[in-house]
């Protein structure tokens, strides 16, 4: 069984962002997996999950501003605070100040978890509302593939 496994719960109904949720998912039980694999493969997959924050907080905020969401400098000092952790976690790993351990992980386990059900999951019927009136859909919004 996964560290973090992905549910049904966590779903917004919205394609692309739920694709990327459970990206992160995907990449913070990689990071589980190989808390014992070594340094370099440790910090190559908490390189690729910095990189992956910031493209997936980018394309929230950007489809929260267009929809007019009216808590988006909220939801966004919420991404700021997490991903200013996240690089400092991965400086102090990379400088051998830090490690990857079993505290660690649970912190961004219940992070993720409470970040998509609660506020991403406040956002999604005004998104929907947007989407519905401009015809416009999220994957023309999103970066994927990374």
């Amino acid at each position: 069984m996964p560290f973090l496994p992905w549910s049904a719960e966590m779903v917004i109904d919205e394609g692309p962002i739920d694709g990327q949720h459970q990206q992160l998912v995907t990449s913070i039980n990689d990071l589980y997996d190989q808390i014992d694999a070594g340094e370099a493969k440790v910090g190559a997959i908490l390189d690729y999950l910095v990189i992956y924050v910031d493209i997936h907080f980018a394309d929230e905020e950007r489809l929260m501003q267009l929809s007019g969401y009216p808590d988006l400098d909220t939801h966004r000092d919420e991404h700021r605070l997490f991903t200013a952790q996240l690089d400092a976690l991965s400086a102090a790993f990379h400088r051998g100040e830090a490690k990857v351990d079993q505290k660690l992980m649970e912190f961004l386990k219940a992070w993720l978890i409470n970040h998509i059900m609660g506020t991403d999951r406040d956002y999604a019927p005004i998104l929907k509302a947007w989407r519905a009136k401009t015809q416009i859909t999220v994957a023309d919004l999103v970066i994927e593939g990374l």
